[in-house]
């Protein structure tokens, strides 16, 4: 059974396309706007709403994000019930442990990550600010869908035969590409000025942006769009997909995207509509 929420997408004060996208999320009775983010392995809160176990966090966990820097110590929270959706199609999670967050963190309070995400399929229709979760009716997903080890989607990127892998990242802000690679392909990163950047962990740093070329996905061209350039190459962890490019909301925003994630496939939100139509 299908369920429609809607997402709020709020624009980044340095423009560009640059936005955040959240979703509407009930933790032990409190609702409140969660990052939708399929970057993040695991979901965080805010530590100190009464919306954990009562008592403090005692287990640590390391963290680190895609502006580097060293791993954070992030305490834990045991959420009770976690609730997205509304009325009888709203979906249910009972005791999820999350990150809790410090107060001083900077980035969003509250992430919606793949310790979640992951167990449904996604479409994520930027066009009318939508998410349906679990959909139904529509034609098959038929493009194989990389994940990592814990579920993040990867796809294809392809600039005149020059292919590289992707990480789909929901919650990014910017794109960002690897340092190493914005070097080695500057027809393909245009850099420009500097700007400061905090990514979800709460790292901050003076990053160089860049246009980046639109590559084709999917078969689909896209538009150059506004990116970050960061040492990502090797962040991941051993064993998962290589990747050289995170794509974030400038590029992602420019079609409509449904992410099987627990049946590894994906495709455009208008293919699947247009296919649909074929075969009924």
């Amino acid at each position: 059974m299908a369920t429609t929420l809607p997402l709020t997408i709020i624009p980044d004060p340095d423009g560009e396309g640059s936005a955040s996208v959240f979703v509407d999320v009930e933790i032990d009775g409190r609702r409140m706007p969660f990052l939708l983010d399929t970057g993040a392995a695991g979901s965080r809160t805010s530590h100190g709403p009464p919306t954990t176990d009562g008592g403090p966090p005692q287990r640590v966990a390391q963290s680190g994000g895609a502006l580097g820097g060293d791993a954070r110590q992030m305490r834990r929270a045991m959420v009770k019930t976690l609730i997205w959706g509304a009325g009888d199609r709203a979906l249910t999670v009972h005791g999820i442990e999350m990150e809790a967050a410090d107060d001083d963190l900077p980035g969003p309070a509250h992430i919606l990550g793949l310790d979640v995400l992951a167990a449904h399929r996604l479409d994520v229709i930027y066009s009318a600010h939508l998410l349906v979760v679990d959909g139904e009716g529509r034609a098959p997903l038929t493009t194989p869908l990389l994940l990592s080890s814990h579920g993040h989607p990867h796809v294809e990127l392809d600039w005149n035969g020059l292919k590289v892998c992707a990480l789909l990242d929901t919650g990014a802000s910017v794109s960002i590409v690897d340092s190493a690679f914005a070097a080695a392909h500057p027809s393909i990163v245009a850099v420009h000025g500097r700007d400061n950047g905090t990514d979800a962990y709460g790292t901050t740093a003076e990053t160089q942006m860049a246009t980046l070329a639109g590559p084709r996905i999917g078969g689909r061209a896209f538009r150059p769009s506004l990116a970050a350039i960061a040492p990502i190459r090797g962040i991941q962890p051993a064993g998962d997909p290589e990747f050289d490019v995170i794509l974030g909301h400038p590029l992602l925003a420019q079609a409509d995207w449904s992410l099987d994630l627990p049946g590894r496939r994906w495709s455009f939100v208008d293919e699947l509509v247009a296919d649909a139509a074929l075969i009924e």
